[in-house]
């Protein structure tokens, strides 16, 4: 089922871009002008969380559509693939994040059976229900290959591939799509 979101002002540069119910406005600002917000996050999730966190969304009239990806962002459903599946067909799944030991950074992050013991090896790991764009930056700013390599990732557990190509239809869709998020958790 596709959430309802109501955009009743645009600033007079603002475009419209719809999919089924969801209706996103297009950027009329910074380098990512003429994308929406769904776009932005499989593209730049860094410039994002930088621009969220600076209020650049809210001082133009977006607050309301910048605050629902932050929200379904840090909060994607794992899905079970062939692997996790064939290994503990019955164990809820979760995410294990792992870092790169000489860096610091964003690593990597696999989704695995919450029965499978946590990763002891020489990159430091730690797990999590949800899969959460925000956990590049969390490591370090501006970090553009950890963002990279999320994005990678996560079209490869949630779309079967990780060169899937992302339009602005289909990353509207993916955040438009409550059954993509942990919407108890959202509220």
């Amino acid at each position: 089922m596709l959430a309802l979101l109501l955009v009743t002002r645009l600033d007079a540069d603002s475009q419209l871009s719809e999919v089924g119910l969801m209706t996103w406005t297009k950027l009329n600002f910074g380098k990512h002008k003429g994308r929406t917000l769904p776009e932005v996050m499989f593209r730049d999730p860094d410039w994002f969380y930088w621009a969220y966190d600076e209020g650049a969304f809210a001082k133009r009239g977006l607050g309301t559509e910048a605050d629902r990806i932050h929200a379904r962002a840090s909060l994607i459903l794992p899905r079970a693939n062939a692997q996790t599946h064939k290994e503990d067909p019955e164990s809820e799944l979760e995410v294990e994040y792992y870092v790169h030991r000489p860096t610091g950074r964003f690593g990597k992050f696999s989704v695995v059976p919450r029965s499978r013991p946590i990763h002891q090896g020489s990159s430091p790991a730690f797990r999590g229900r949800h899969i959460d764009f925000r956990v590049p930056r969390e490591m370090a700013d501006y970090d553009k290959l950890g963002s990279f390599l999320f994005i990678s990732l996560l079209k490869h557990y949630v779309f079967g591939d990780a060169s899937y190509r992302m339009t602005r239809k289909r990353a509207e869709a993916f955040f438009a799509d409550d059954s993509n998020f942990d919407l108890v958790r959202e509220a």
